[in-house]
């Protein structure tokens, strides 16, 4: 009898509902065919890193947050030339980030699972804010060998201003990354980072019913800044969101492809920036008042040792071997 090599959709969504409720996850992370969720195991919090397909879990206890009251994590594959599918028992690094709104300070650390250990830490100073710093709800993103972080000042229960916190994987280093002043003045309180198919860091923000998009570039002389290129109005019917009495809101992206999603009050839909359309995903999870969604994509595909092994001889008899010319 030949393997399986899908399983049931049942069975998946068993596995992760069993997963996350034993775990009890916060602040979870998902890229390159893992999830990186937290937990307090006897007051120790930990993280583990999970592969919904193999049904793997690696358990490493997050590092002491010295004063720091807000923190976010990353989780990406560290292999050489990976492209990112089949990551399964491929080495990783998971990326821990802190404020200290007391001292002013965001530090970052790495750790590897090659070495299984975390690297020194790394920190900047952050702008000067009035009440209160924090990281939104949503995800991080990866551009290059760099991940970047959205944060948020809040004064008075009210969002002042936006900012970037950049971890440069190879260089171990954490900046801040200002945001211009035409989109500080517009900005919402649920944006969003993204990556174009190009690989350009993004920005999306929705004004009530208005989506705006803001590109960072880079000229030849490596001097970066902030270009909006897309305005959409989300109440033409190329986007039938449904009932408008409740704002939609954004739940997130996925990488390298130009596509988000929105909630909105008739269900999930997924829309491409590049084509302008919009499909639903999903009908039950919908925007709530009092409720913030995130939603972490998660792609990967798996084959089984018997399997990965006739896949490989297929591809070096066709010629894609690793033969020399």
């Amino acid at each position: 009898m030949p393997p399986r090599l899908v399983r049931e959709l049942g069975e998946i969504e068993e596995l992760v509902e069993e997963t996350l409720t034993r775990l009890l996850p916060d602040e979870p992370d998902c890229r390159h065919g893992r999830v990186l969720l937290s937990y307090k195991d006897d007051n120790q919090p930990t993280f583990v890193v999970w592969d919904p397909i193999t049904g793997g879990q690696t358990v490493l206890c997050r590092p002491e947050m010295s004063g720091a009251s807000r923190w976010q994590a990353s989780l990406l594959c560290a292999a050489d030339s990976c492209i990112h599918g089949d990551c399964h028992s491929g080495p990783f690094v998971v990326v821990f980030v802190t404020l200290d709104e007391q001292e002013g300070v965001a530090t970052a650390s790495a750790y590897s699972s090659e070495t299984s250990t975390w690297c020194s830490p790394a920190l900047t100073a952050v702008a000067p804010f009035e009440e209160e710093i924090d990281f939104y709800d949503s995800p991080s993103v990866l551009v290059g060998d760099a991940l970047y972080f959205l944060v948020f000042r809040e004064q008075d229960d009210e969002v002042i201003e936006d900012s970037i916190l950049k971890y440069d994987l190879g260089k171990s280093c954490l900046s801040e990354i200002l945001l211009p002043e035409e989109e500080v003045e517009r900005a919402s309180n649920n944006p969003i980072l993204m990556v174009g198919e190009d690989g350009r860091l993004g920005i999306t923000h929705l004004f009530f019913y208005c989506l705006s998009v803001w590109w960072r570039e880079v000229d030849p002389d490596g001097v970066a800044s902030w270009t909006q290129r897309i305005d959409i109005d989300l109440k033409t019917d190329l986007f039938p969101l449904g009932n408008f009495s409740i704002p939609p809101e954004l739940g997130g992206s996925v990488e390298g492809t130009g596509i988000i999603f929105v909630i909105s009050k008739v269900g999930t839909y997924m829309i491409d920036l590049k084509s302008q359309s919009s499909k639903r995903l999903s009908s039950k999870l919908y925007h709530h008042l009092n409720v913030r969604w995130s939603l972490f994509p998660y792609v990967s595909f798996y084959y089984p040792p018997a399997v990965a092994g006739v896949v490989a001889e297929s591809s070096s008899e066709a010629g894609h071997g690793n033969e020399e010319a």
